[in-house]
C-alpha cells in the first residue's frame, strides 16, 4: 500500500539533500582555499594519518642532513685542514731527518736539524689542539680539554693546588708489543771529569770503555719519578675500568703477557752507565731518559708475548706536553695529594669515538683520536736524538781538553805523558762510541720519521673518507627529502584546476536544486483537485 508523502516531508528532504550540497561545496571551497585534501582529520582519516607519518619523516630527514650532517660536515672539513697541516709538517720532519743523515753533516749541522725538528715537532703538537667553535678536534668527547697541557691547565693547577704541590701527578699505565722492542747501547764507564783532572796520576784504560748491547722499549714519557723511593706510591691502588674491572697498578715491574704471563722486577737508575748487568731477567728503568732497557733473556719472553704492560709515575710536566689521559689509562692523584679539596681523575677511556645519527640506526663516526695522528713518540726521538749529540758534545769536549795537555805540555815527565794519553785514547774511544751511536740513532729516527708520516697521513685519509661517506649519505637524504616531500604533497596537496571544476559542479547542482525546490513547495493539494 502507498505511503503518502506530505509537503512537509518534501521539504524537509530538499533541505537534507540541500544541506548535502551545500557541505560538499564548503569541503570543495576549503580544499580550494587550503589546496589540502583535508581540512579536519575526520575529513579522511586515512590521509590526515599519512600526512603526520609524512609531516614526522621529513622533520628526522631534516635533523638529519641540516643539523647533524651539517655539524658533522663542519667537523670533519675541519679536522681535515688541520690534518693536511700536520702531514705537511710531518713530511718536513722526514725531510729534516733525511737531510741530517748525510755522513758530511757535522755535530754542528745535525745540532741545527735538530732544532728544526723540535720547531716542528712543537708546531704539530699545536695543531693536535685545533678546535671548532671551542671544541677541541683530537680529544675525543672531551672537547673541552686540549690535547697538550697548556698555561691555563697549569696556572688553574697551581691555585688548586696550592705551592710545593705537583700540578698533575699522573700513574699511567702504557702498553707495547714486540714491535716496539729497538737495539740499544750505552757505554758503561765513561771519562770523567775526575778521570781527566787526575789524568797523569790515575790513568784509564780504553780497554775498560765498552759499549753493552741490549735492547729497550722507549716510554711515551721521560723525567719520571723513581717510584722506589716515593713513599706514596703503593697508595696508588689503580681505577676502575670502563668494564667495570677494578685495576691495579703494578709498581716497579712490568707484566709480559703470553702463554706464561710473567711479572718481571724494575730498577729505576738515573743514568745508563748505572745498569749493572743485562744478562739476567732484569729490567731496568732510566727515570731520566725514559726508556725500559733489558737484555735477550727478557727480549725473548717479549718477542714470544702477546703484549708488554708497564706501570710508571709522572708528576713533572711542562706546558706543551701531550695529556696523558688522552692516550692511556692513567690515574691524576695530584688533587688528592695536593692541599685542595679535590679527589684522584681516573682515566679510562682513551679511544673515544664520537658518532653523529644520520638515519634511524645509523650513525658516523667524524672524529679522529689524538693518538691517530700525533704520537707521543715523535718528540721522544727527538728527546733521544739530543741527548745522543750531547754525549757526543762531552766526549769531543773530554778529547779536546786531553789533547790540550798533551799539546801543552802539562806533565812532568814521560811517565805522566804516558798516563795521559791513556785518558785521552779512552776518551777518542768513548767520542767513536757516541758517534757511531748517534749515527745509528738518526736511521733509526729518519725510518720511524717516514713511519710517523704515513701514521698521519693514514689519518688524514680516514678524515677524506669520512668526508666523503658524508658526501654519500647527504646526496642521499636531499634525495629522501624529495622523495618524501613529492609523496608528502601527492598525499595531502589537491589538484587546483580539478577542485574549480569540481567547485563549479557543485555550485551548478546547488542552485539548480534550490530551484527544483522552490518550484516543487509552490504545488499545493489544490493543485491535483
Amino acid at each position: 500500500m502507498a505511503s503518502r508523502v506530505t509537503n512537509n516531508m518534501i521539504t524537509d528532504n530538499a533541505a537534507y539533500n540541500i544541506q548535502l550540497n551545500k557541505r560538499y561545496k564548503d569541503k570543495l571551497s576549503k580544499q580550494q582555499a587550503t589546496e589540502r585534501k583535508v581540512y579536519d582529520p575526520s575529513d579522511d582519516p586515512v590521509v590526515a594519518i599519512r600526512d603526520l607519518k609524512y609531516t614526522s619523516a621529513l622533520a628526522d630527514l631534516d635533523q638529519y642532513l641540516n643539523r647533524n650532517l651539517a655539524d658533522a660536515t663542519s667537523w670533519v672539513d675541519m679536522t681535515e685542514t688541520a690534518l693536511r697541516t700536520a702531514r705537511e709538517v710531518a713530511e718536513n720532519i722526514k725531510k729534516e731527518y733525511t737531510s741530517s743523515i748525510n755522513g758530511t753533516n757535522t755535530v754542528a749541522d745535525r745540532k741545527i736539524y735538530l732544532e728544526n725538528k723540535k720547531a716542528l715537532c712543537d708546531e704539530l703538537y699545536k695543531i693536535g689542539n685545533s678546535a671548532s667553535e671551542d671544541r677541541y678536534l683530537f680529544t675525543g668527547y672531551r672537547t673541552g680539554d686540549s690535547l697538550t697541557f697548556t698555561d691555563h691547565d697549569m696556572n688553574i693547577r697551581a691555585k688548586t693546588n696550592g705551592d710545593g704541590n705537583p700540578q698533575y701527578d699522573y700513574m699511567i699505565r702504557e702498553t707495547f708489543d714486540k714491535d716496539d722492542v729497538d737495539a740499544y747501547s750505552f757505554l758503561d764507564t765513561l771519562v770523567s771529569s775526575n778521570d781527566i783532572s787526575n789524568a797523569t796520576t790515575g790513568p784509564v784504560d780504553e780497554t775498560g770503555i765498552n759499549n753493552v748491547d741490549c735492547y729497550r722499549i722507549r716510554l711515551s714519557y721521560d723525567n719520571l719519578d723513581d717510584t722506589q723511593t716515593r713513599p706514596d706510591s703503593a697508595g696508588v691502588t689503580g681505577y676502575t675500568d670502563k668494564d667495570g674491572t677494578s685495576r691495579t697498578f703494578l709498581v716497579n715491574q712490568i707484566y709480559i703477557a703470553g702463554s706464561s704471563s710473567t711479572y718481571y722486577p724494575v730498577t729505576c737508575v738515573t743514568k745508563d752507565s748505572d745498569i749493572t748487568d743485562v744478562s739476567g731477567n732484569q729490567v731496568w728503568l732510566n727515570t731520566e731518559t725514559g726508556m725500559l732497557v733489558f737484555g735477550e733473556s727478557i727480549k725473548t719472553e717479549i718477542m714470544n708475548s702477546t703484549s708488554v704492560r708497564i706501570d710508571y709515575r709522572k708528576s713533572e710536566w711542562n706546558v706543551g706536553d701531550l695529556k696523558p689521559e688522552h692516550y692511556f689509562d692513567c690515574v691524576d692523584v695530584a688533587l688528592k695529594e695536593g692541599n685542595s679539596k679535590g679527589n684522584v681523575l681516573t682515566y679510562n677511556d682513551h679511544e673515544q669515538q664520537m658518532n653523529y645519527a644520520v638515519g634511524e640506526s645509523q650513525t658516523i663516526p667524524v672524529n679522529i683520536n689524538a693518538n691517530e695522528a700525533f704520537d707521543p713518540q715523535i718528540k721522544r726521538q727527538l728527546d733521544e736524538l739530543e741527548d745522543a749529540i750531547k754525549a757526543v758534545d762531552n766526549a769531543e769536549a773530554k778529547v779536546e781538553e786531553l789533547k790540550a795537555m798533551l799539546d801543552g805540555g802539562k806533565y812532568a815527565n814521560d811517565t805522566e805523558r804516558q798516563n795521559i794519553e791513556y785518558v785521552y785514547n779512552a776518551a777518542k774511544k768513548e767520542q767513536e762510541c757516541c758517534y757511531a751511536r748517534l749515527n745509528t740513532l738518526i736511521e733509526e729516527n729518519t725510518k720511524e720519521a717516514s713511519a710517523n708520516f704515513d701514521k698521519v697521513n693514514l689519518a688524514a685519509t680516514k678524515s677524506g673518507t669520512i668526508q666523503n661517506r658524508i658526501t654519500l649519505v647527504s646526496n642521499r637524504l636531499t634525495e629522501n627529502i624529495t622523495t618524501v616531500t613529492a609523496q608528502a604533497s601527492d598525499n595531502i596537496n589537491i589538484d587546483l584546476a580539478d577542485i574549480i571544476i569540481k567547485l563549479n559542479e557543485a555550485s551548478i547542482t546547488y542552485s539548480g536544486s534550490l530551484g527544483v525546490i522552490g518550484k516543487i513547495t509552490q504545488q499545493t493539494l489544490l493543485n491535483y483537485i
